[in-house]
């Protein structure tokens, strides 16, 4: 009976310990995505000001961005797709033909008047995230 009261209590130490340690990367996870997202007013407040602009949700488009990319304007999807709202280069220069525009895809600002330009202008589809 000693032994088995033994077993018990040593193993309820590591039983805990293993039930603390997802809840820290948890927590640890959350922490670095607020601090993440908070990292980036300015990237927010230009999303708000351009969707403004363009007479669109400003939470959808940030949404949009952190679905995509989890803000991150130099991501690069696993089919070529790249920044903020990973863009398709094909697509990004038919959206510059068809603005007879030049932007540059590596360009935060022109990711965000691009993205914000084309749901205004009713190409949400090309968005599964929207």
């Amino acid at each position: 009976m000693t032994a088995l009261g033994t077993t018990e209590v040593a193993s309820a130490p590591n039983n805990l310990q293993l039930q603390e340690h997802p809840l820290q990367i948890i927590l640890d996870n959350s922490l670095l995505s607020l601090t993440q997202v908070s990292g980036k007013s300015e990237l927010l407040s230009e999303i708000e000001s351009v969707a403004k602009k363009y007479s669109i949700s400003a939470n959808k488009s940030i949404q949009v961005a952190k679905a995509e990319s989890s803000l991150n304007q130099n991501a690069i999807g696993s089919a070529g797709e790249i920044g903020l709202y990973q863009f398709m280069l094909k697509t990004w220069n038919w959206f510059n033909s068809l603005r007879n525009t030049n932007l540059n895809i590596y360009n935060v600002s022109h990711q965000i008047d691009m993205y914000c330009w084309a749901i205004s202008s009713g190409y949400s589809s090309h968005w599964t995230t929207y």
